[in-house]
């Protein structure tokens, strides 16, 4: 059953960034002026570099120490298209982190993973979709338009300590 929801939900979130994208472009013409001022496409720096993403996303679900270190390297390898911070601490004190993804223009987006402690699957399947965005940055016309135009924060995991214990958990029950 995990096997058939993995593409389902990366398909969805995929699904969700192309509606964003499309939504830009249905704004009515009397708002075109409008349009133009707030989601005006800065042009790409020549001595930007495409980003050379390396991590792989397991098919298993990883510690939040690992979620921290591929989040941490994805910054490493696209800083000029990413920001990465704490949105703040836990009950328990562990952070809660975020990374940017985009060129600080337009309007921003949030998607939120693990609110519940219970979602490993949501998890590995947002880290999925912000690693094939990363990717397909300055290679699809779409992404990187996407990129340029919209300020994304994902949290992937909102619930740091439900998500350490579903993981013993699952661990427990081997």
């Amino acid at each position: 059953m995990k096997n058939i929801l993995i593409p389902i939900f990366l398909g969805l979130c995929l699904i969700n960034i192309y509606g964003l994208y499309q939504h830009k472009n249905a704004i009515e013409p009397a708002f075109q002026d409008v349009k133009n001022e707030i989601l005006e496409v800065p042009d790409i720096k020549k001595e930007e570099q495409k980003p050379n993403i390396t991590v792989s996303i397991p098919s298993r679900a990883i510690s939040l120490d690992e979620i921290y270190k591929v989040v941490d390297q994805w910054h490493a390898e696209a800083p000029e298209i990413t920001e990465v911070g704490e949105v703040g601490k836990s009950h328990e004190n562990h952070p809660i982190k975020y990374i940017r993804i985009g060129k600080k223009t337009g309007p921003k987006v949030l998607i939120m993973a693990t609110i519940h402690g219970n979602e490993k699957l949501c998890t590995m399947t947002l880290l999925g979709c912000i690693n094939e965005i990363l990717k397909n940055y300055m290679y699809d016309n779409r992404v990187t338009d996407l990129l340029k135009t919209r300020d994304i924060y994902y949290v992937p995991v909102v619930s740091p300590e439900g998500y350490i214990m579903d993981l013993e958990q699952e661990f427990l029950k081997k």
